[in-house]
Order: C-alpha cells, then sequence, then structure tokens
C-alpha cells in the first residue's frame, strides 16, 4: 500500500552438505560442528557409521538411509557422548527412513541356530527426532531341509544411554523369524523393542510401533517352540518423561503350526504386549 517498514533480524548461517552416497554421508558424519546434512539419493550403506562432537540436522528429504546384512549382529549408526543430532524430513510426503536390516530368507536350515541382535541407533549424546522414521527390520526366514535349525532374533531400533527428544515422526520395529524342528525341539524366538533405554526418553509427540512374529516349519515328526516378544519401551534403568502424547501400537503374534504347545500370555505392563 506504498508503505515501507524496516526492521532489523539477526540470521544465523549455517554449513549445509548435500548428500548423495555413502562416501558423502561418512563425510558428513565425520564433520565436527555444526552441520546441516541434506540428502538427495536413496543411500545403501556398506559400512557401519560412528560419530562424535557434531551438532548436526540430518534432513531425509524423502529418502532412505539403509544397512542391510544377512546373519550378524550389528549396531548402524552410534553417536558419541558430545554428538547432538536432530533428524528431520523436510518433504511434503514425510517418508524418510533410516533403517538398519538383517535378511536372510535364502539360507537353507543346516542344523546350526541363528542367534543375532541388531540396533539401528545407539544414542550415547542428544537425539531429537522431528520427522521422518527410524526403523529396525529383521526377517530371518529358513528354508526347510532335513536338518534342523533355531532362530533368536532381537531387532531394537534405538538403545539408548543418552537423550532422547521424541518430537514426532515414527519409531518402528518389525521383526519376523522362522525356524525349522527336525529331530530335536528348536525354538523360533522374535523380539521387537523399539527403545531400550538406559539413559533420559522424552515423549512429545510421534509414534512408537513394535511388531514381532515367530513361526515354525515342521520337517520331521518332532515339534518345536514358537515365542514373540513386543515392547514399545523397555526401561531397566532409565528415565522416562511422557506427555501421553505419543501412540504406541505393539503386536506379538506367535504362530502355533509346527509347535506341541498352546500358550497364551498377553500383557500391558509400560505399553507392552507379550505372546507365547
Amino acid at each position: 500500500n506504498g508503505l515501507l517498514t524496516t526492521e532489523n533480524k539477526e540470521i544465523a548461517i549455517v554449513r549445509g552438505m548435500k548428500v548423495a552416497n555413502e562416501s558423502e554421508l561418512n563425510t558428513a558424519f565425520s564433520t565436527t560442528g555444526d552441520l546441516y546434512i541434506y540428502v538427495v539419493n536413496n543411500i545403501e550403506c556398506t559400512n557401519v557409521i560412528s560419530t562424535d562432537n557434531i551438532n548436526h540436522k540430518l534432513d531425509l528429504n524423502n529418502n532412505n538411509i539403509s544397512y542391510t546384512k544377512q546373519n550378524e549382529s550389528f549396531v548402524f549408526l552410534t553417536l558419541g557422548t558430545n554428538s547432538k543430532l536432530i533428524v528431520l524430513d523436510s518433504s511434503r510426503e514425510k517418508q524418510g527412513n533410516i533403517v538398519a536390516s538383517l535378511i536372510d530368507t535364502a539360507s537353507v536350515s543346516d542344523g546350526v541356530d541363528r542367534k543375532n541382535s541388531i540396533f539401528c541407533i545407539r544414542n550415547n549424546g542428544i537425539l531429537s527426532i522431528e520427522s521422518g522414521t527410524i526403523s529396525t527390520k529383521v526377517n530371518q526366514s529358513l528354508i526347510k531341509k532335513t536338518s534342523g535349525s533355531g532362530v533368536d532374533d532381537i531387532g531394537t531400533t534405538i538403545d539408548n544411554f543418552g537423550i532422547v527428544n521424541l518430537n514426532g515422526g515414527s519409531i518402528t520395529t518389525d521383526v519376523y523369524t522362522s525356524a525349522v524342528v527336525w529331530a530335536v525341539v528348536v525354538d523360533s524366538v522374535s523380539t521387537a523393542r523399539g527403545i531400550v533405554n538406559g539413559g533420559t526418553v522424552n515423549l512429545n509427540a510421534g509414534i512408537i510401533a513394535s511388531k514381532a512374529k515367530a513361526s515354525m516349519q515342521k520337517a520331521g515328526m518332532v515339534y518345536g517352540r514358537t515365542f514373540a516378544y513386543a515392547y514399545g519401551i523397555v526401561n531397566p534403568n532409565g528415565t522416562i518423561n511422557n506427555t501421553n502424547n505419543v501412540v504406541f501400537a505393539t503386536e506379538a503374534i506367535a504362530n502355533s503350526d509346527g509347535t506341541y504347545k498352546n500358550q497364551t500370555d498377553k500383557g500391558e505392563i509400560v505399553n507392552e504386549a507379550k505372546t507365547t
């Protein structure tokens, strides 16, 4: 309307880095101080990441950062005690994901039991989740042969020894195990944990979803056992500050096919669902 307004404002300048591959992502996490990381492609990592002395914002921008192994225990991303990381997704879709996966669906049962524990993030600093998803996925389903193999897998999305601020977005864990019983009794155990907390978790907004499913393939006359456990938060010695604005969804399914005894135990203990 022909009027002129003058106003003084302080503008903070923060270093920014676009990352399109694993090498650039590693460079970003090895850069100390303040950094805005803008992800422009899906990135499949071949190595785990460990970082410290950072104060970074990681903008997933509707892309996935993933790490996948077949049959071993691991921690994908480790944040040191002097680390501050904010995870967000500035895209309209907000479907970006940091995901740790164990996928083993083509191995035959060979008489050797499988036992793995994987973590997406181990946090020793301050981790804040604003939007997007942090997840862990396990699918270890053996092919039936004339040899029995048990499977006992644990998937944990965040292993916390520092501070986690859940301000939005999702923490999801999906674990599926399928063992093969032959000659001797074996177990198929599936455990899904959203957060294991030995520090402080501030629950302000968002979703924590954990699903565990265990199955058994019967290759002979012997029956096996299936166990499924799903936890939103396992809190052995930490602190949880809950505003009751976080949605918890836990589901545990232990299939009875190929098993010799059925017993169900369901409980709600600090957002816990358990089925045996």
